[in-house]
């Protein structure tokens, strides 16, 4: 449905008087978000009857963010393995009983999309050095007391983080 709707705002932003005054950006991101904001409400109402414990619906109270990164990375070196014949070492350190509360397939998506696209410079980089070097990504795991979950690339700047508000 999404590909047919961005054929459509194409089509229409290639037209001399409609283009221009088009701001499809803003409508797709718009879309998503609505798109993305329903699915997770309905998922939440129907998979409450089976909250316990460690989930209210879909929400984990309890999600590992060591499991969650390690099976994001495992994801991804499959794909780097697949599509480039190598993938980098994954480390993953810091504070590997960090928990927090989320949607595991939101996180797992999230992390996923960051790690694949993070991980596919890799192999350019690394074969025009000289020597060549070996490739590692380092995750480093942290959870402050103020309530603050930081997922970062060691060697990198980029960081992903989420916070819980207090008064949830």
């Amino acid at each position: 449905m999404l590909d047919s709707l961005a054929h459509g705002l194409r089509e229409c932003a290639s037209k001399p008087i409609i283009g221009p005054r088009l701001q499809l950006d803003n409508f797709l991101d718009n879309m998503l978000r609505s798109r993305i904001s329903r699915r997770v409400l309905a998922e939440q109402h129907i998979h409450l009857e089976n909250s316990n414990a460690k989930a209210i619906g879909i929400i984990s109270t309890e999600l590992s963010l060591y499991e969650a990164v390690h099976y994001a990375a495992q994801r991804t070196r499959q794909v780097c393995n697949e599509t480039y014949g190598r993938s980098p070492d994954i480390i993953v350190s810091g504070d590997v009983r960090a928990v927090m509360p989320y949607i595991p397939m939101h996180i797992d998506y999230m992390l996923y999309e960051l790690m694949k696209n993070s991980s596919r410079s890799h192999p350019a980089l690394c074969l025009t050095m000289s020597p060549p070097r070996a490739m590692h990504s380092h995750i480093l795991l942290s959870k402050s007391p103020r309530r603050k979950c930081t997922i970062r690339d060691s060697k990198k700047k980029h960081r992903a983080m989420w916070h819980k508000k207090d008064s949830m």
